[in-house]
């Protein structure tokens, strides 16, 4: 609600309504990323228009997306294959297991990594 709010009511929103914008202390700085979990997939031409969205945000640079299971993660890959924004994609049960050492795809290169060194 607060992210709607802000995007509604002021003129410092972000492009898109994102599950949430977290900001995590590593190593002596501090990082914010978006936060999305896919429960379901949207059509193609819905992440389309979320990937342009991604693309022009001007407040955020690193976008996660959290999914139940690996097909939907690799129809997420798909879509954002071409971005130019640094979207990731993680299991859920690694994200609940240890937040700093899941793993994660970036989307436009197909890299595994620890969440934490893409922060």
């Amino acid at each position: 609600m607060t992210i709607r709010a802000r995007n509604e009511l002021t003129a410092s929103g972000y492009a898109k309504d994102y599950d949430a914008v977290v900001t995590v202390g590593l190593e002596q700085r501090s990082v914010s990323f978006a936060l999305e979990y896919e429960r379901t997939a949207k059509k193609m031409k819905d992440y389309a228009r979320i990937r342009e969205q991604l693309e022009h945000e001007g407040q955020i640079h690193r976008f996660l997306y959290i999914v139940p299971d690996p097909k939907l993660a690799s129809f997420l890959l798909d879509c954002f294959g071409k971005t130019r924004a640094a979207v990731y994609v993680g299991l859920a049960s690694e994200f609940i297991r240890s937040f700093r050492d899941m793993s994660v795809i970036e989307a436009r290169t197909g890299s595994i990594t620890p969440l934490s060194a893409v922060l």
